[in-house]
């Protein structure tokens, strides 16, 4: 069995409930079968539940739940080779994806609309992750930067209270 925290396969949890209900067949005790495949010993009573109701079809993986996806897995590609191309291919003038920019050219591509919040999930599943520009602004001025880390941030830095009789 997987270690705690992560994730298996669908395909393997339905493997190992069928060999917990097996093992709990031949006479071996819901703990014993719990210790030897590493899950709790209320899954195994579970699945014993769930085995006795709907005998084996009922331990089987009955596939993904849940609604479906919005873009299928071709759009998903698209989108991908889309956002290659760059914001600056789809008229914005900064060269930088934002969750909005994402969501409006999903929309405008697709006609399926997206929450911004929730294109950072679709962004994700193809692949892409959260980036910082490489480049540091135009306008920043090192000299003040140095300045206010050097007088005024000490001034505002919380210092931790002084303690009292001591």
């Amino acid at each position: 069995m997987a270690e705690a925290g992560k994730r298996i396969d669908n395909k393997e949890l339905e493997r190992t409930r069928i060999k917990a209900v097996e093992m709990v067949l031949l006479g071996i005790p819901n703990v014993e079968v719990a210790e030897e495949l590493g899950i709790n010993p209320h899954t195994v009573t579970d699945w014993m539940t769930i085995y006795r109701t709907q005998g084996m079809d009922g331990l089987l993986w009955k596939g993904n739940r849940g609604r479906p996806k919005k873009l299928n897995d071709d759009q998903r590609e698209q989108l991908k080779a889309m956002l290659v191309k760059g914001p600056t291919a789809y008229g914005y003038s900064i060269g930088l994806w934002t969750l909005p920019r994402v969501a409006d050219v999903i929309t405008k591509e697709f006609g399926i609309t997206y929450h911004e919040s929730h294109v950072w999930k679709v962004l994700q599943s193809i692949g892409w992750s959260c980036q910082k520009p490489a480049k540091r602004a135009l306008e920043r001025d090192e000299a003040k930067i140095k300045e206010w880390k050097q007088k005024k941030w000490p001034a505002i830095k919380k210092k931790p209270a002084e303690k009292k009789g001591l």
